[in-house]
């Protein structure tokens, strides 16, 4: 009788439900190496790639069966009653294993100890960089100059997109010309003479060159840039270590190379990377499944630029993220374009801009991007930042005083007194993520958290 009543206790008890939470993330944990596993030995690619995706499924396997055993040791030990805990650990358990994260247990409890990703930058095949020009042959020739001294430039296909007809001849002399030593391809989008202002053209052209790369040339990620453009010598190796972010977290949907905030008085780390809701442009990066999203809802006549409705006309995207540099990877040479020319606001703007000199392959580890890790750094910042209600007051400070963020809350229609007396590009709040601006002040250095205080 004995026996009996502890067979059924432990049957019906909280042991057995244990056990079947444990058999449960094993087998899913087991799934998600099979598809992992599949997906990787299913790519026609190289086998370098191939070992590539086999080490993401590896990793992301890991992580999965790391977060559900975490649950499942929540499960045992909890003293909540044995139907509740049954319910909410099952749900944690198929979060953890999906890489959906709890924004409740976020705000509750600090980062678990976290472990790098296996990020492998990068590798030949599959990828393209697309040079935008128009109609200025030295422009173009001062921008192939600057990609032919990155020492990654191989691993890539190259191509230079063109969209005025009568400058097809001199800009494809410019091309034979270059001495990149790598093959260029050259695309030519047909006129169209419903397109009159520059502002169509151009926005025209982007979409002849993303649909060129993801649906004739076939690549998976594509990095494009406007020939009034130079790089940094870190260029191509920033992007291929960045790469695999898009491909690991969905909540991430660019890389660019540059930093609206970038100005030589208030950045300084080189090695410092950040997350953006606000769309840098300037040099940047898509993967194929992001122009899937994009190709059915591009304008044909924004009204404010691409870039603007890239920002402010996309609800997919608003929720998503850009990678950014702290310095900025580009730098505009220009002084005749569209919108920038010599003398005017904008040029003045950007002839502010850092640019960095960091060499090639200095910059190492970018995992920290990915959204949890980052979520919980940037919410532990800004609780431990101390509270200011003015600028001015930081501006006698000293790093020597405080190795801490100074958080200073913000209403939008104050910001454009806040950005002149940090020396933030004017005009709406770019470079943020979720409201929050991450910057230093241009006198005393110190380091500053500005906070939006209806969004953030």
């Amino acid at each position: 009788m004995a026996l009996n009543s502890r067979r059924r206790s432990f049957w019906n008890g909280s042991s057995f439900q244990a056990l079947l939470i444990v058999l449960g993330a094993v087998l899913l944990a087991f799934m998600t190496a099979l598809i992992g596993l599949y997906l990787a030995l299913s790519d026609t690619e190289n086998e370098r790639t191939t070992v590539q995706r086999l080490r993401r499924a590896h990793s992301a396997t890991l992580h999965a069966v790391e977060r559900a055993s975490r649950a499942v040791r929540g499960a045992v030990h909890s003293p909540t009653p044995a139907r509740s805990t049954s319910k909410s650990v099952s749900q944690s358990v198929a979060n953890s294993v999906l890489g959906i994260a709890s924004s409740k247990t976020l705000a509750q409890a600090p980062e678990p100890a976290w472990h790098p990703e296996i990020l492998e930058p990068l590798a030949r095949g599959g990828s393209g960089i697309v040079i935008l020009a128009h109609d200025k042959p030295d422009t173009l020739a001062r921008c192939l100059d600057s990609l032919s001294k990155q020492p990654d430039l191989g691993l890539f296909a190259l191509t230079v997109s063109l969209d005025h007809e009568p400058s097809f001849a001199k800009m494809e002399a410019t091309v034979r010309a270059s001495s990149t030593g790598h093959q260029i391809n050259v695309w030519k989008k047909p006129d169209d003479p419903k397109q009159k202002v520059p502002v169509a053209k151009i926005a025209a052209h982007f979409h002849f060159a993303l649909s060129q790369s993801f649906e004739v040339a076939k690549y998976e990620f594509a990095i494009f840039i406007e020939n009034d453009l130079i790089l940094a010598p870190d260029f191509l190796w920033y992007f291929r270590l960045a790469a695999p972010l898009l491909d690991r977290d969905p909540s991430l949907w660019c890389v660019s190379s540059w930093n609206d905030n970038g100005f030589q008085e208030i950045v300084s780390d080189e090695l410092r990377l950040f997350r953006t809701d606000y769309f840098p442009g300037l040099g940047w990066m898509i993967r194929n499944d992001t122009w899937v999203l994009l190709r059915p809802l591009w304008p044909s006549f924004p009204s404010t630029g691409w870039d603007h409705w890239l920002r402010h006309g996309v609800p997919e995207l608003r929720s998503r993220d850009c990678v950014a540099p702290e310095v900025p990877r580009s730098k505009h040479v220009d002084t005749k374009g569209t919108n920038v020319k010599a003398g005017n606001g904008i040029f003045k703007l950007l002839e502010k801009m850092a640019f960095s000199k960091l060499p090639h392959g200095q910059l190492k580890e970018v995992s920290y991007l990915l959204r949890d890790s980052y979520e919980a750094h940037m919410q532990k910042l800004i609780q431990e930042a101390a509270l200011v209600s003015n600028v001015d007051v930081l501006r006698l400070r000293s790093t020597a005083q405080s190795t801490h963020h100074y958080k200073i809350p913000y209403a939008r229609e104050d910001f454009a007194t806040v950005a002149k007396k940090l020396q933030l590009y004017p005009g709406q709040p770019r470079g943020a993520r979720r409201g929050v601006i991450l910057t230093q002040h241009p006198q005393s250095r110190v380091k500053i958290a500005l906070v939006d205080r209806r969004q953030a």
